[in-house]
């Protein structure tokens, strides 16, 4: 790697915080062909530095090693992220747990310059990966816990999916199934989509993108730069007209799908977000195995699948 690609590796949590524009949706039960959960996400980064890490997105797996008389034999994690970055951004545990990250400034902004003393959700999610092995567990965490920066982390076994609204200012809230929020919360039961802003309305020192709450007919225009709304609602029409039907084939066409075309996908240069969708990943759940898409702007391009049992050793 360059020394320039090594700066600027150094500094992705704080391009992290500025802005992250990532998409997910999960759907389990009735909504899926064989009633397990799939999972589908977006990994997008900001424009303007990360394109030059295009196509370079890795798999990494950690088989700890167990301490003499440990409680808790740590979990294997699989992590899928550009390279050099080792945090909990997107992946799998040993014991079936899927998660992943979005970022949430668009809800609570946070000044750099007078962080909270906690420890940010991408390295909180990876320890919980390693410690956790039910999604009780991971609730139990996190709705004890704080966050450096607002973000929101989604978490799945095969049977279900849920995601918690994580604030630096206050405990994490979990947000279930056609269960929660209404700030542009239309979630069909059995489905969670969600991009880069908190469906509940309560948070201390919340905002509501991009000046002020949204009336329930606010125009399209009405969005973050980032268009965490746009994508939020592509992705529910999109989920609307797929329910019942859903298994990873028609996960991968509705999250490649790109936002000019009604979903949620940014490729490349476009003119209309700041951002770019660096990889796309649909999870089976239940069988451990990732397909990962890795924007290259390449016609021979084709999805990668990994067989996270292959590599697993706790």
């Amino acid at each position: 790697m360059t020394t320039q690609q090594m700066v600027q590796l150094n500094m992705s949590m704080f391009g992290i915080f500025s802005g992250g524009v990532c998409t997910a949706f999960s759907a389990w039960g009735g909504q899926t062909v064989d009633g397990h959960t799939i999972a589908g996400r977006n990994y997008d980064a900001p424009g303007t530095s990360f394109p030059d890490f295009k196509g370079t997105t890795t798999v990494v797996v950690f088989n700890p090693v167990s301490e003499p008389g440990a409680v808790h034999r740590d979990n294997s994690v699989a992590i899928v992220a550009p390279v050099g970055m080792l945090f909990g951004l997107t992946g799998m545990n040993s014991k079936g747990l899927y998660f992943e990250y979005n970022n949430a400034m668009n809800s609570i902004p946070v000044d750099m310059t007078k962080l909270p003393d906690v420890a940010d959700g991408l390295t909180q999610n990876f320890w919980a990966a390693l410690d956790l092995d039910s999604l009780s567990a991971w609730t139990e965490r996190y709705t004890k816990s704080k966050s450096l920066s607002a973000s929101l982390t989604g978490v799945a076994d095969e049977k279900q999916a849920q995601h918690y609204e994580r604030s630096p200012y206050q405990n994490s809230r979990m947000v279930q199934s056609a269960s929660g929020g209404d700030y542009k919360y239309a979630n069909m039961r059995g489905m969670d989509i969600y991009t880069n802003h908190f469906f509940l309305t309560d948070w201390e020192n919340q905002v509501f993108p991009p000046f002020g709450k949204c009336p329930p007919t606010c125009p399209a225009t009405y969005d973050a730069p980032t268009q965490t709304f746009q994508r939020l609602i592509n992705l529910q029409n999109q989920a609307a007209a797929a329910a019942g039907r859903i298994d990873v084939g028609l996960m991968k066409s509705t999250m490649t799908t790109p936002i000019a075309n009604g979903g949620s996908f940014v490729p490349l240069n476009t003119s209309s977000n700041p951002g770019w969708t660096s990889y796309t990943t649909v999870t089976d759940v239940r069988s451990k195995v990732m397909y990962i898409w890795s924007q290259l702007e390449s016609p021979t391009q084709q999805w990668v699948t990994v067989d996270l049992n292959r590599f697993f050793k706790q």
